[in-house]
């Protein structure tokens, strides 16, 4: 063991991994008079295997473009829903009744203060859907078309 710990932690510090593989040695073949020698195995010439088919500029260019509008419209969808969420839940609070109808009830300011707090917080993700959605808009306006123009023995249509 002594012998295989400096090999192995050699191994380790290699930067592609380790070098020399560390496994059992093979069995040795048995010795002896009724073993034969085995003929060489016949060597089958594989057919080469179909590699898939490289996609073409135009179609990488339009799967980029439509998972990065996905990926905007996500971010649009999520920020206006917290917007629309807390712009709701503070107008709720403050509009709706506390279901006290004696007069002589407390005042419930903890609803109050949590609406006058909730409706300038809504700002934040206000912004965000506007920024958002302004992206969208713009990446809407880029999006990949094609165009005719004139070729070698005609009109060539590019995507």
């Amino acid at each position: 063991m002594s012998c295989l710990a400096p090999l192995l932690a050699l191994a380790l510090v290699q930067p592609g991994g380790p070098a020399i593989p560390v496994t059992a040695p093979a069995p040795a073949p048995p010795e002896g008079p009724a073993s034969a020698p085995q003929p060489a195995p016949a060597v089958d010439h594989e057919l080469p295997v179909r590699s898939e088919r490289a996609a073409p500029a135009a179609e990488q260019r339009q799967l980029t473009w439509s998972r990065e509008r996905r990926r905007l419209q996500l971010h649009t969808g999520l920020s206006g829903g917290f917007t629309g969420a807390m712009l709701l839940t503070g107008t709720l609070l403050l509009v709706l009744p506390d279901g006290c109808n004696n007069p002589n009830c407390e005042l419930n300011f903890g609803r109050t203060i949590t609406a006058i707090t909730l409706l300038p917080l809504a700002i934040i993700p206000m912004s965000f859907t506007i920024y958002w959605g302004v992206r969208l808009g713009r990446h809407n306006r880029q999006r990949p078309t094609s165009v005719l123009r004139p070729g070698p023995g005609g009109f060539v249509l590019q995507f």
